[in-house]
């Protein structure tokens, strides 16, 4: 069997949200000690991908820590909704990035293991993928080069979901290693299903 070529898979970590349901900065809360945004940093830096973005708001930048592999860019206009962010994240790529993956700064089950196994199936020449668990279907979501200009022309704050809808005969399925590993926090109540959760797997 041909061996596969190595594709320059990099990451955008999207963290500008304006948290309006959880009212107040979901990011900097602490989950098990550590804030929220830098579970999903951490296992990035662990993973297997070439490098990342990180793209935030002003505020969240001090808090960001200093990561070689992965870089801060800022959103100036985070209420123009994800689309926003997720083009500002294309932007800042390398020219030499063959596939993007998009994931979320409050999803903070998502581990380097499953990372890699996006980076697996880019290396291995797949251009759509996202994580599906029970009935969830999204983030983190990989897209080849050939999807990058759709992304760019994505409105508002639809995110990527439309297209991972449209083109679900050529997605392919990451599932979760765990029970509840999609969860994402977008209220308070949120944190404490997620520290119970997090106790079942210590």
């Amino acid at each position: 069997m041909r061996r596969a070529d190595k594709r320059a898979v990099y990451g955008v970590i999207l963290a500008a949200g304006l948290s309006r349901r959880f009212g107040a900065d979901k990011l900097l809360h602490l989950l098990s000690g550590k804030p929220l945004f830098l579970w999903v940093i951490e296992a990035v830096g662990e993973s297997s991908l070439a490098g990342a973005a990180v793209v935030c708001r002003q505020e969240l930048a001090p808090h960001l820590p200093s990561d070689q592999k992965v870089r801060t860019i800022i959103n100036p206009t985070p209420e123009t909704g994800q689309s926003e962010s997720m083009r500002l994240g294309l932007a800042a790529l390398p020219e030499q990035t063959t596939h993007v993956l998009f994931l979320l700064a409050d999803q903070p089950l998502i581990t380097a293991a499953l990372i890699d196994e996006y980076v697996d199936l880019a290396n291995h020449g797949s251009t759509l993928a996202c994580f599906s668990s029970n009935d969830y279907l999204g983030p983190p979501a990989l897209f080849g080069k050939n999807w990058f200009e759709c992304l760019r022309g994505l409105p508002g704050d639809s995110g990527a979901k439309k297209i991972l809808l449209k083109e679900r005969s050529a997605l392919q399925l990451v599932r979760a290693q765990f029970q509840g590993q999609e969860m994402d926090i977008d209220y308070k109540d949120n944190l404490q299903s997620l520290e119970q959760l997090m106790q079942k797997y210590r």
